[in-house]
C-alpha cells in the first residue's frame, strides 16, 4: 500500500476510534482564512544500469527544482466537534485562487546552477485541500484555549494550462498543528492556528529497459511548508 492510502487508512481508523466519545460533544460550523506556502519544489529523481560490451555499472542522480514560494491566501470552510474533555475534530476545505510559482534554482547532486531570469520556468496553478484535524483543547485561562493536534489533508493542484499533459494531480500531506482559541461568547470563537505541512503530489514514474540496460525515473512535487489558519467558529 502506498504510503499516502496508508495514511489516510490511519486518519479514518482514528476518526472512527474518536467517534464513540462524541455523545455530549458541541458540533458546529468554521470559517477560515488561510495562507499555505507549500515549497513545489520539483524532485527528479533517476536510477538504472547499463551494459556495454565489456562494461557495465548502475547510476543514480537527483534533480531538484528550487523556485519562489507561492504566496496566495486561501479560504476555507468546515465542520468542527468538541466534547467537554476538549477533545476536537475538524474537517475542512481550503480552496487558494491560481498563482504563479517561479522556479530560479536547480541542483543536480548537490551542484547548483540559476536559471537566466527571462528563461525561468513557471508553472500556474490552483489549490484545493480537503483536511482531518484532531486536536486537544487545554484552558489556559478562561476564556483562552490552547490547542495541539495533528491532521491529513488530501490536496489537489488544478493546471489552468496543463502540466505534463495533466489537468490535475492529487497528493497527501499530514501535518503537526499548535494554535489558540478565544471564545467570545458561548457560541462564538476566534482561533488561529499553524500547521506544517510533509507531502508530495504529482507522482509521476518511467521505467524501460532494454538490452544494454535499464532506466527507472520519478518527479514530483514537495508540498512541504507551513500553513497559517485564522478563523470563527460557530458553535451549536
Amino acid at each position: 500500500m502506498k504510503t499516502g492510502n496508508r495514511m489516510l487508512l490511519n486518519l479514518i481508523v482514528l476518526f472512527l476510534f474518536l467517534l464513540p466519545n462524541w455523545a455530549q460533544a458541541r458540533g458546529g460550523i468554521t470559517f477560515q482564512g488561510a495562507m499555505f506556502i507549500p515549497s513545489l519544489k520539483m524532485i527528479s529523481e533517476t536510477s538504472g544500469s547499463y551494459s556495454i560490451g565489456d562494461y557495465s555499472g548502475s547510476f543514480s542522480e537527483k534533480v531538484e527544482a528550487i523556485g519562489q514560494n507561492i504566496r496566495a491566501n486561501s479560504v476555507g470552510i468546515g465542520i468542527h466537534f468538541k466534547e467537554p474533555s476538549g477533545s476536537g475534530v475538524r474537517i475542512a476545505y481550503q480552496y487558494r485562487p491560481e498563482s504563479e510559482m517561479v522556479y530560479i534554482r536547480e541542483t543536480v547532486e548537490n551542484n547548483g546552477y540559476e536559471h537566466l531570469e527571462d528563461e525561468r520556468p513557471r508553472i500556474c496553478c490552483s489549490l484545493h485541500m480537503a483536511s482531518l484535524s484532531v486536536m486537544r483543547h487545554i484552558t489556559v485561562v478562561k476564556p483562552l484555549d490552547l490547542y495541539l493536534g495533528a491532521g491529513g489533508a488530501v490536496i489537489a493542484l488544478e493546471y489552468p494550462h496543463k502540466y505534463l499533459f495533466k489537468d490535475y494531480s492529487y497528493g497527501f500531506s499530514g501535518f503537526p498543528l499548535i494554535g489558540v482559541e478565544l471564545l467570545i461568547t458561548s457560541r462564538i470563537g476566534l482561533y488561529g492556528e499553524y500547521q506544517y505541512h510533509f507531502g508530495r503530489t504529482l507522482d509521476d514514474y518511467y521505467d524501460a529497459s532494454t538490452k544494454g540496460g535499464s532506466i527507472s525515473m520519478n518527479w514530483y512535487f514537495s508540498l512541504t511548508g507551513p500553513n497559517m489558519v485564522g478563523g470563527v467558529n460557530l458553535y451549536f
